[in-house]
């Protein structure tokens, strides 16, 4: 009987242009993937809320970023150099073990994987953007989490710029070992900012995605959830 994960892997994904760097990921049976952008001060506040989360659901996941920009003049110079002082926190942290010092001393064992599609010849195509990033790092953990012996294995996706709950990884395990589904998303909120008039456009812009979700639930479609990112 066919393997429909290796299938797809072998079919549909390519591993090998932008490899993985990360240390052992035995006893890994979920992975948060999470594509960066020149979000260099961002990145580090979502993982320290990441790292915020109980050790044994640490312990379990995978944190893959994926760094990513198009080729020049197609992107701009600020956000490559900010995309390379990324990579170069992150791939140290990896590769040394040390967390870096704006994580602060209560960080958790966070196990950590990056993915360079930033750097001269790793780049995303012309027409790629956050989509093709995050399917790339959801590849390289389905292709971890092939290799679990795990009942359950989970893909979660973030933003660089999201903060999580403390039970977060915790509370989306539970989803699934309490309903038979494939797929979920995470209620969220964007953080309302001091600014009024920046306060009211987020609002306005919370409100927008609610009522669309609300139009395609009463008209019986079955896409009525919120088509965010970071929530799947």
């Amino acid at each position: 009987m066919k393997d429909p994960i290796r299938t797809y892997l072998r079919k549909r994904a390519d591993l090998e242009s932008r490899p993985l760097i990360s240390g052992e990921t035995k006893g890994i049976d979920q992975v948060v993937v999470i594509p960066v952008l020149a979000e260099r001060k961002t990145i580090l506040k979502t993982l320290t809320s990441l790292a915020a989360n109980p050790a044994a659901d640490l312990e379990r996941t995978l944190v893959v970023c994926v760094v990513n920009n198009r080729e020049r003049p197609l992107s701009q110079e600020d956000d490559i150099r900010d995309n390379q002082d990324t990579l170069a926190v992150l791939d140290c942290w990896v590769r040394s073990g040390q967390v870096p010092s704006e994580l602060g001393t209560e960080a958790g064992p966070l196990r950590l994987g990056v993915v360079d599609a930033s750097s001269a010849g790793f780049e995303l195509p012309p027409k790629g953007g956050v989509g093709l990033a995050r399917k790339i790092g959801l590849d390289w953990g389905l292709s971890i989490l092939a290799d679990s012996d795990s009942r359950a294995r989970l893909l979660f996706c973030l933003d660089a710029d999201t903060l999580v709950e403390q039970n977060y990884l915790d509370a989306v395990r539970k989803h699934f070992d309490q309903r038979n589904g494939w797929a979920a998303v995470v209620s969220y909120c964007h953080p309302v900012p001091d600014l009024p008039e920046d306060a009211a456009a987020i609002v306005c812009y919370e409100i927008f995605l609610r009522y669309h979700v609300l139009g395609l639930f009463f008209a019986g479609s079955p896409y009525a959830f919120p088509s965010v990112g970071s929530t799947m």
